[in-house]
């Protein structure tokens, strides 16, 4: 195979892409495709065999009726089939994988009208009613969780005899291991599959060794590209070094993504072939055809961990999938064996895991970004924020069950939590199973994301709200509570012994939960109903504190600044009595940005000055009291610019923009767009054009990045066109400002984009713009800067809903 000639056609299928990585006519780049397999498939190693069959496939996805693609296909699963030197060399897998097709499509159909007939349960229901709503919602989700499962682990075991039908009697007895989510118990009709090759030990495996790793090595590749044929393996997967290997810069938007092998990237290889490539940086493979003594070992190879993702954690959560039981069930005792006989060091191995995976799976944090973001994988915020939890407390206290359910309802039977605290957890395991069945049924696809590639603006994320209509947002919010409160737990240092005493959550909990899903009349509610059981018993703990905080932001989210206010003046009437430095500074800021958003700019920009002093002098952590400077610097930057201290705003707004230089500040990025958005506003002001277009220039490239709510990206491309326009530089003005067209139109409906302000706004300012042409004195470009004058104005350039410290 030429590299040179596989080169020149990723270089020509590049050109036929957009900057994403994505095809813009599959027309065009489904002969490139073809081709690609065709060279990927005269290789003779494993691996490029089936990234030609995924090349191929990808082409029938793009072109069903390319009778030359199947002819192709056919051809390469022929040579597959005479390169393993299979016994029956004459077998169809293409036929297999249609009838493989035909089993996962009866599935998805079963599932999804079961998920469909699953409870949502209301609100305001009585305690006693609501408990046996939950215990009927757990049995659903573990039915059909079962079911998917069984069924799922059907269909590989089908194509596991198919395997061997085809490749002969096996020279040793073996098993395929079901790792992940089958493990568990909790696959979906879309997943992909997780699995190892076990093989026994003995003299069967020693006196043919290589014949037995190779014999499985192919079967692997038959298995693998009966998957592949399904034409749900995207091509990304494959790790194909022209596309997708150390650049990675092709984006497969076309094929569905759904039941195929695990990949070849780095970070996954969790399928019997393994990582089979060596690179600088990690000079290791990690094959999963192994004796059981072989693959026992990989419980404790601190290599694997650093591929991006910890096999010996997965190795302890197996399921038997096909093959020889008896091989199944000595592996499973002798991993169960050694986790006892060295349960000191996998404690601490688990308590590390743990430390590390409440850094990336943080649930309050994921509550606190979907505030601000447009979209959010469902997998990480609601799936893996909970299951990596509970099946790490399995591994600490010895569990061998696997599912979710079972680990929980064991540390039941073991009393380390009480009933209400394990069915609370099932019934948050149950709610993020329900999410993912849904989201993945609604889309027939294995797709993680929900909501949209970008918002208008910075307050219309509505994640909350389409988290709660997919399961009912009773039980959206139940969740986070829930998940919430065992992250808290598990963070405490002696929470083995006192784990069920640290899973009672507090009541702020929920207020906390309420206001970043933006649940603000319900919030409202539950206020009333919190003061009408609580009247009497008001103390200044806490999370009576935190609620009467989230209780004030919310109102001033409602622009109910009055009501707002009188609680904020509540808190200064207590300052000696709260004694809570966090939130102390949270309350000064929120009544900064009452004054701000009420326009009283002089009193927010006097009062920002006044409690920068004391902020700086609370003693809060780094990360608290940088966030807190950083808005309250904002807010003051704000008011100058609002009061037209332009000078003053700029040097403002550059002093708020350093505090962004902290990694943990929330939406770090995307409050650094609207910073620089802003300081380039006030070099407009100022007549600096030039840095004007350099700093509103980085501030779309961030904002690009960041997935920036595209009012802010319109008003950059504005006032860029404006800088532009003011330096004659027409073409670039004309640019700037059809951008901004573009965008707007994504969220105007076309039947209004003629009478959209904005919108006619900048078609007038092109339609006026003098490109290359002289201008008579009181032309077009009078007219066009009269309109920019208006245009740009203060009202227009910083309208409330983008201010920079809008979020607290």
């Amino acid at each position: 195979m030429s590299n040179e000639s596989i080169k020149l056609l990723a270089e020509k299928l590049k050109a036929l892409c957009d900057e994403n990585g994505k095809e813009i006519n599959t027309e065009r780049t489904s002969p490139i495709l073809n081709e690609l397999g065709l060279l990927f498939g005269k290789r003779k190693d494993k691996v490029s065999l089936l990234q030609s069959a995924g090349l191929l496939n990808a082409v029938l996805v793009r072109q069903p009726l390319n009778s030359q693609a199947r002819l192709n296909l056919d051809d390469l699963c022929w040579k597959i089939l005479n390169l393993a030197r299979a016994q029956i060399a004459g077998e169809s897998l293409t036929n297999i994988s249609l009838s493989v097709a035909e089993a996962f499509h009866k599935l998805r159909i079963e599932t999804t009208a079961a998920v469909e007939k699953f409870i949502k349960i209301p609100h305001d229901v009585d305690p006693e009613d609501t408990f046996s709503l939950e215990c009927r919602k757990i049995a659903e989700v573990q039915s059909v969780q079962n079911a998917v499962t069984q069924k799922y682990t059907e269909i590989m075991d089908f194509i596991s005899q198919k395997c061997v039908i085809m490749m002969g009697c096996p020279p040793c007895k073996f098993t395929l291991l079901g790792m992940g989510s089958i493990a568990r118990r909790e696959i979906t009709p879309y997943s992909d599959f997780e699995s190892a090759i076990v093989l026994e030990e003995g003299q069967n495996f020693t006196r043919n060794q290589e014949r037995c790793l190779e014999y499985f090595r192919w079967f692997s590749v038959l298995f693998q590209v009966i998957l592949i044929n399904l034409k749900e393996t995207v091509l990304r997967f494959l790790a194909i070094p022209c596309l997708n290997d150390k650049t990675d810069w092709f984006f497969d938007a076309y094929t569905p993504c759904g039941v195929c092998p695990d990949g070849f990237a780095p970070h996954s290889c969790k399928n019997p072939l393994g990582r089979t490539e060596r690179t600088n940086e990690k000079p290791w493979t990690t094959e999963l055809i192994k004796p059981i003594s072989e693959m026992e070992s990989y419980l404790d190879a601190e290599e694997d961990v650093k591929n991006g993702y910890n096999l010996g954690d997965l190795l302890t959560k197996i399921s038997f999938v096909s093959g020889d039981r008896e091989v199944y069930d000595e592996f499973l005792q002798r991993i169960r064996r050694k986790l006892k006989d060295h349960s000191h060091c996998s404690h601490q191995q688990v308590l590390s895991q743990i430390s590390e995976n409440l850094k990336h799976f943080d649930a309050f944090a994921y509550v606190y970004g979907l505030q601000a973001t447009s979209r959010c994988d469902i997998k990480r915020v609601v799936y893996r924020s909970l299951g990596l939890f509970i099946s790490a407390l399995g591994r600490l206290f010895l569990i061998n069950d696997c599912s979710s359910f079972d680990i929980v309802q064991k540390l039941y039977r073991m009393q380390i939590i009480d009933q209400i605290n394990a069915h609370k957890l099932c019934y948050a395991v149950a709610v993020a199973c329900h999410v993912r069945l849904k989201v993945y049924s609604s889309k027939a696809n294995q797709d993680d994301l929900l909501g949209q590639d970008m918002h208008y603006d910075i307050d219309d994320s509505e994640l909350g709200v389409r988290l709660g209509d997919i399961v009912g947002s009773k039980s959206i919010i139940d969740f986070f509570i829930i998940t919430y409160q065992m992250q808290q737990a598990i963070r405490k240092e002696d929470f083995r012994a006192n784990l069920n005493r640290y899973l009672a959550p507090e009541p702020s909990n929920k207020f906390l939960v309420l206001y970043y899903l933006n649940f603000h009349e319900r919030l409202l509610q539950e206020w009333k109903l919190h003061l009408m059981k609580h009247k009497e018993e008001f103390s200044f703990k806490p999370y009576e504190l935190w609620i009467r905080w989230c209780v004030a932001e919310t109102y001033r989210r409602k622009s109910l600044y009055s009501e707002s206010i009188e609680m904020l003046s509540w808190f200064e009437q207590h300052q000696l009595a709260i004694n809570n430095p966090a939130l102390e500074g949270e309350v000064k800021i929120a009544a900064a940005l009452c004054l701000l958003e009420m326009e009283k700019f002089k009193e927010a920009q006097q009062f920002s000055n006044q409690v920068r002093p004391h902020i700086q002098s609370l003693s809060t952590s780094s990360v608290v009291k940088s966030d807190q400077l950083r808005r309250l610097i904002g807010i003051n930057a704000d008011c100058k610019f609002m009061l037209k201290q332009y000078a003053y705003a700029l040097v403002a707004f550059q002093d708020a923009l350093q505090y962004f230089s902290h990694p943990e500040v929330p939406f770090r990025e995307l409050r650094k767009v609207g910073c620089l958005s802003k300081i380039g506003w006030c070099y407009f002001h100022l007549g600096k054009f030039d840095l004007g277009i350099n700093c509103l220039t980085e501030a779309l490239k961030v904002g690009k990045e960041q997935k920036t709510p595209v009012a802010i990206l319109c008003r950059c491309y504005w006032l860029l066109g404006c800088c532009y326009f003011k330096q004659s530089k027409y073409s670039e003005a004309c640019s700037c400002l059809k951008q901004e067209i573009h965008l707007r139109a994504m969220f105007v409906p076309k039947d209004k984009q003629v009478y959209d302000e904005k919108i006619k706004r900048s078609r007038l300012a092109i339609k006026r713009m003098p490109i290359n042409s002289c201008l008579p004195p009181g032309g077009s470009a009078c007219r066009f800067d009269c309109a920019l004058s208006v245009a740009t104005s203060d009202d227009d350039i910083l309208p409330r809903p983008v201010l920079l410290c809008r979020r607290a």
